[in-house]
């Protein structure tokens, strides 16, 4: 998985970021950007509501792509567990400047 000297928990993240909080068709499915108040980075965060059973298939291709750092696609960098949701954190493009 990335490289991450910190775990995460959802109360190290501000969520008044950015007007962008947009559902999913799906209501299970939330998309939000956050700002990690420590080191003041944006993040994408994706949360769903799991069932029991296994792992969604989502959160295995997003490991997998992650460890073969594959470009041009969102690195995952924490995966918070919050009661039934669970919460995959991309890095964002908004940290990158040209």
């Amino acid at each position: 998985m990335y490289p991450s000297k910190f775990s995460a928990e959802l109360s190290d993240f501000s969520f008044d970021v950015s007007d962008l909080n947009v559902k999913n068709h799906d209501s299970r499915v939330m998309y939000q950007m956050c700002l990690r108040r420590d080191t003041g980075l944006i993040y994408s965060m994706k949360r769903t509501k799991t069932t029991l059973g296994s792992p969604p298939r989502e959160k295995l291709i997003l490991e997998a792509l992650t460890e073969r750092r594959v470009p041009f696609v969102s690195h995952l960098r924490w995966i918070i567990q919050d009661g039934d949701q669970m919460c995959l954190v991309t890095v964002s493009l908004l940290n990158f400047s040209p």
